[in-house]
């Protein structure tokens, strides 16, 4: 527990966190924003609700590549630490 309080006291001068945040406050604002229009425009709701985003060749165009790059990724990340 002491290690979790350790990492969150640390979060403001994380190199980690401000290149995440940005990206993080982002989504979190397109979220919100897609949420509120929803509310209003119950019309939108519908729409998005019936647009087909599970589609297998719709994941895997998005999916293969963010695999590729992690895997990549991961070896650099190994070859650092063998050296």
């Amino acid at each position: 527990l002491i290690r979790y309080a350790r990492h969150l006291l640390s979060w403001p001068t994380s190199t980690t966190a401000e290149r995440v945040l940005p990206a993080a406050s982002f989504f979190v604002l397109w979220s919100a924003s897609v949420a509120a229009a929803c509310a209003l425009e119950p019309s939108l709701a519908s729409a998005l609700r019936r647009a087909s985003f599970s589609s297998s060749v719709l994941v895997s165009t998005f999916l293969s590549p963010i695999a590729l790059l992690l895997t990549l990724r991961t070896n650099r990340a190994l070859d650092r630490l063998l050296d």
